[in-house]
């Protein structure tokens, strides 16, 4: 069995739906039908964490939008995604002095320069020696890689929780993010709103699968996709020309379908919300400090 195309993939699944025989040709309408079932299954696929091997990183720096379109030709130019799935805004590095929040935060100095021994030229409020981090900025003879700050964004999950935020136009360093699934373009509003210039904003989402158009398209999958193509395939075309799924079959196709999930699953770290009470006494709740669904700052 040497399947290398979409075309091979089919023939050889409908033998197994037994639509076809052993040295008989497929129809050509059974083969169209045959690439129908496959681009749907693939576009099932693609929804599913556990059957796209890997998070694929986009960035786009910050202009002070509000929002940035996402999708083909949009301002991150992929595949519209159905969700984010991770995000974080990397700090670019800048000549100045930077202070990043205040009594703890993190101040960066412009390469070589001399550590400052009280807080003079400082922002007020920001002071390096109450329990922050004082760092230069690589550059010059002995250092050359940027140093870059990632900060990890919240994900608003709806619509609903995105229109509770009072001051959505502020601006200063984002803390969350809310992707609203249009189609054919999304978009992703970033809260606070990310300064001009200052961030590169980054979106993990699932990488694309192939996208079969013919049947001379290779497959081009891992191989321990094969067997559960094969499968899901097989029992689909079972289905479509109204044969019962076989037993077999479909016990093949959940075993190779396991193996994928195997290999693919990643459980990432249980965060716990994060409460805050407000001064009449109400809550609000979310999955980082950066956010706070409903509350003021």
């Amino acid at each position: 069995m040497n399947l290398q195309t979409t075309g091979d993939l089919i023939t050889f699944c409908l033998k197994l739906a037994n639509v076809s025989g052993v040295g008989q040709t497929p129809g050509a309408q059974d083969i169209t039908d045959g690439l129908t079932l496959l681009q749907t299954l693939m576009a099932g696929w693609q929804r599913r964490r556990w059957l796209v091997w890997d998070l694929a990183d986009t960035s786009v720096i910050s202009t002070g939008a509000l929002s940035y379109t996402v999708g083909v030709g949009g301002d991150f130019n992929i595949p519209r995604p159905d969700k984010i799935d991770s995000a974080f805004a990397r700090l670019l590095p800048s000549a100045g002095i930077q202070t990043i929040g205040t009594d703890g935060g993190l101040i960066l100095l412009p390469a070589n320069s001399p550590l400052p021994s009280s807080p003079v030229g400082l922002q007020p409020g920001a002071y390096w020696n109450d329990g922050g981090i004082l760092a230069r900025i690589p550059g010059g003879t002995n250092q050359t890689a940027p140093l870059f700050i990632d900060y990890p964004l919240a994900i608003i999950k709806a619509r609903e929780d995105y229109n509770n935020i009072t001051l959505k136009g502020l601006a200063t360093f984002p803390g969350a993010l809310f992707y609203d699934s249009a189609f054919p373009l999304a978009s992703v509003f970033f809260w606070p709103v990310p300064t001009s210039g200052e961030f590169e904003l980054h979106i993990a989402c699932k990488a694309s699968l192939p996208v079969y158009t013919t049947l001379t398209d290779p497959l081009n999958l891992p191989p321990e996709y094969l067997e559960a193509l094969i499968w899901s395939c097989a029992v689909r075309f079972s289905i479509l020309f109204g044969n019962p799924p076989q037993p077999s079959h479909v016990a093949a196709m959940n075993q190779a379908l396991s193996v994928i999930r195997m290999a693919n699953v990643q459980v990432p770290q249980l965060l716990v919300p994060t409460f805050r009470r407000f001064g009449n006494g109400g809550q609000s709740a979310g999955s980082s400090p950066g956010f706070n669904s409903g509350g003021m700052w």
